[in-house]
């Protein structure tokens, strides 16, 4: 049978554990012991989450942004620097988070890949050209991709990897206008693939 108390007790070295051993301190019950275990005023990472953009919300309702207030502006700048500190604070306990998940299943998180929103509102100005008739037409479509979903063929991973990330990636976690930034080409490159794919798929079969 399945051990699991083994399981849950070995750390990264490997090196196996009895039920009467004390669990590798990078082991999943290891990390919970010395994380959670015993101490009552432990929170939940999405009631820390939550905790904070409430604290935004209730900062945001005590500024004044109805467009008949002249110092609207003002108080934009005040929300929009709050909605900033927020996010990294946010950003923080994700991280946390993270650690401990890449610490309990190392594998699993470097396998585990997410895909990079493609900004709301990005669509793309396609001219396709009939091939029997030389006809144009013009269309524009959205661009979307998903590295999870079933809907996108496995060899688009490849043309898509600037927007593939590992879920155990610390940068693209607590700065992701800083990962963008630096790994913008290869995201612009891919968004290209992307939407040549799109229009492929979509438009495929305009000259039949």
């Amino acid at each position: 049978p399945y051990d699991i108390e083994s399981a849950t007790k070995t750390g990264s070295d490997g090196e196996k554990k009895s039920s009467e051993d004390t669990a590798a301190p990078d082991s999943p019950n290891g990390i919970y012991d010395s994380t959670y275990k015993g101490k009552t005023d432990s929170i939940y990472f999405y009631q820390q989450l939550k905790g904070l953009q409430d604290e935004y919300e209730a900062y945001k309702a005590t500024l004044n942004l109805s467009w008949s207030n002249p110092n609207r502006d003002q108080e934009l700048e005040k929300a929009n620097a709050k909605l900033v500190e927020t996010q990294q604070k946010q950003a923080q306990v994700m991280s946390r988070l993270q650690d401990i998940l890449t610490k309990a299943y190392p594998t699993d998180m470097a396998e585990k890949k997410f895909s990079l929103d493609i900004p709301s509102g990005g669509y793309a100005m396609y001219e396709i050209t009939n091939k029997n008739t030389g006809e144009k037409l013009y269309k524009t479509g959205d661009i979307m991709y998903n590295v999870n979903s079933s809907l996108y063929p496995e060899y688009l991973k490849e043309k898509a990897k600037g927007l593939i990330v590992s879920t155990d990636n610390k940068d693209a976690l607590v700065n992701p206008k800083a990962y963008v930034e630096k790994h913008g080409d290869e995201i612009n490159q891919s968004v290209a693939e992307i939407a040549k794919y799109n229009a492929t798929d979509n438009w495929s079969n305009y000259n039949n």
